[in-house]
């Protein structure tokens, strides 16, 4: 009986520690790690012209809540395209005569400010489900409205016809995006996002991609 005082002693100070660095674990999470930095990489498709492409991320999130927390970012998306109806008109048997499909660029800088609420959270993963607007600016290349043919029986070879145009556009929409911590350490981040938005120009834009973030605090 001696014996086991010295180890229940030694036992119950052990429990004792472990319970409170938990508790100090916790408070740091909740008060200190409750801003990170972020990078993602993804892929993207653009909807409006069905044209691939892929986007890149840089964030800023504030935790101010258990469960809620508030997102802003920049973001660069780039899509292209090669006309998808060139191949339905023949051309010429003529080598010289036969003429190339344009390829179509768009590219586009937005923010989105965001709030996410947490839905799911273990001890290293965390599922966030998030709304919010889009601000968006863009330039492209695809023509609102054009033909590529022949113009009569005449022709030798088909042309490209172009009748309205909308290169730039300053756009207004919202956002859903849905985020998977699958693993987070002390000072970082790892998980999968994915977003889908739209906005006042119809450009409807989808994306899937890794992103990695660095937390901080600022304890004053």
């Amino acid at each position: 009986m001696k014996k086991l005082v010295p180890i229940i002693l030694f036992v119950f100070s052990f429990s004792f520690q472990s319970n409170s660095q938990t508790r100090t674990d916790s408070a740091s999470t909740k008060l200190g790690h409750n801003k990170s930095l972020l990078f993602g990489a993804f892929y993207s498709r653009n909807g409006s012209g069905d044209l691939d492409g892929f986007a890149i991320e840089l964030g800023y999130n504030y935790q101010f809540k258990e469960r809620l927390s508030f997102y802003n970012n920049l973001v660069f998306t780039i899509h292209s395209q090669t006309d998808p109806f060139y191949n339905f008109i023949a051309q010429p048997t003529n080598p010289i005569d036969k003429t190339q499909p344009l390829h179509f660029v768009t590219a586009g800088l937005q923010t989105s400010p965001t709030l996410f609420y947490t839905l799911f959270q273990g001890k290293n993963q965390k599922l966030n489900i998030g709304a919010g607007t889009v601000i968006r600016f863009q330039n492209t290349g695809l023509p609102e409205k054009f033909a590529y043919g022949y113009d009569n029986d005449k022709d030798i070879q088909p042309s490209y016809k172009i009748y309205q145009i909308h290169p730039t556009s300053l756009s207004i929409g919202y956002q859903f995006a849905l985020d998977y911590i699958y693993l987070s350490t002390k000072k970082l981040n790892y998980s999968l996002k994915g977003f889908y938005q739209n906005d006042t120009n119809s450009d409807l834009i989808v994306g899937i991609g890794l992103t990695i973030s660095r937390k901080f605090s600022i304890i004053k």
